[in-house]
């Protein structure tokens, strides 16, 4: 008999205290399992520091980290079916080995797809990118190579696929691999879905509304220096753009601008660009409920102005216009039916079309890319732990 006791996240990113909360560590371990997160970024790409995350963010709680292949298939070896595992990880041939270990071990892994946005969907991208751009971001060999590898059926790569992926809204799936027909969806909603729960229970504190600016962290984001790509905007040029953006919208809607900071950004930088605003990380959901309007680039919290029902306007900059996000910024905004606004162009905004709300595009948001219609309430790490105790008395029985 086997019981699931022991929950290992494979990540191929440096693990930060974001992490912790993004994936309910603590949730998990009151609910009796022992939580490991595998840090193998050192192996993939061994050129890479862990000072690409803020000093804040930096934290080892629960954490192995792996740089040879011979430590981690020594790892995989010691697993049996008591661990049920999560991989965070981009699917590419370096990495094959892992699955192969999983189902020659007979370990089940699930794949975590609860954090989406409509720029993950292909369909749409194409819609709103020109052939030009889809070009550029894919003219390189080893896109090319992971176009080639991705296409090709799991059984040829000797790899089973995923039993399982945690989705969140009706259209948060199907990007990330290993996965096929024989995997299990199971839809829960956006892990921002429980802090808005939770948000709304709260009685408001703040009296004076402001409008938040839900940053992306264009300049600096970590992710840029993960994919090998560069930053799509200079840091001086764009934040100079933004405070100039800020003095305008606030002269204009007579609200002052707060800046709820990106996840992985690093505040005391940021501080540096953004002309004395208040800065606050952690805290999109509250700063979201207590604004007037939300300002974003194509930002995935965009979820807390659907589900607090907050107008949104999308904004970009010269560089942003010419750059790969793009597409990323202008389907997010078709999304919601808005258009986003060039920033560096002489603005002359319509204070009713910055507060316009198209309720069906908001409802249709929600149930895309948040929470589909009819899906079990609860907290995200509550309703996986429930059903990772039902596998393991599958398990049991086996």
């Amino acid at each position: 008999m086997t019981k699931i006791t022991k929950i290992i996240f494979i990540t191929g990113s440096f693990f930060c205290r974001r992490d912790e909360k993004l994936f309910g560590i603590d949730l998990l371990e009151k609910n009796g399992f022992e939580v490991e997160f595998w840090e193998i970024v050192k192996f993939l790409s061994p050129d890479l520091s862990r000072s690409i995350l803020a000093e804040e963010e930096v934290t080892y709680k629960k954490l192995k980290i792996f740089q040879t292949k011979k430590d981690i298939k020594d790892a995989l070896a010691s697993l049996d079916r008591s661990v049920f595992v999560f991989t965070l990880l981009y699917f590419q041939p370096k990495i094959h080995f892992v699955y192969r270990a999983f189902a020659k071990k007979k370990i089940k892994f699930a794949l975590f797809e609860a954090v989406y946005a409509p720029f993950c969907d292909g369909a749409l991208f194409k819609k709103h990118s020109s052939l030009i751009d889809r070009i550029k971001m894919r003219l390189n060999w080893g896109w090319l190579l992971m176009a080639i590898v991705r296409r090709l059926p799991l059984w040829l790569l000797g790899i089973k696929p995923a039993n399982y992926v945690f989705a969140g809204g009706a259209r948060s799936h199907g990007r990330v691999q290993p996965q096929n027909k024989k995997t299990q969806t199971v839809f829960l909603h956006s892990p921002d879905y429980d802090r808005y729960l939770i948000a709304k229970e709260k009685s408001l504190t703040i009296k004076k509304e402001n409008i938040v600016f839900l940053d992306d962290y264009f300049p600096f984001h970590p992710d840029f220096i993960y994919s090998g790509k560069r930053s799509p905007v200079n840091a001086d040029k764009y934040y100079a753009s933004i405070r100039s953006f800020f003095d305008y919208i606030e002269s204009l809607l007579k609200c002052r601008v707060i800046i709820a900071a990106h996840p992985r950004s690093d505040c005391k930088k940021l501080s540096r660009y953004l002309g004395g605003r208040k800065i606050v990380k952690g805290k999109s959901d509250n700063l979201t409920r207590h604004s007037v309007l939300a300002v974003t680039h194509a930002s995935t919290s965009v979820n807390f102005p659907v589900l607090f029902n907050k107008p949104v306007l999308f904004i970009t900059t010269d560089e942003l216009e010419n750059s790969f996000v793009k597409p990323w910024i202008d389907v997010m905004a078709a999304y919601l039916d808005k258009k986003a606004i060039n920033i560096d162009e002489s603005l002359n905004l319509k204070v009713e079309e910055i507060f316009r709300i198209n309720e069906d595009a908001y409802n249709k948001y929600k149930n895309d890319y948040i929470k589909k219609e009819g899906t079990e309430e609860g907290l995200f790490w509550q309703l996986v732990a429930n059903k990772i105790k039902k596998i393991g008395v599958a398990n049991a029985d086996l």
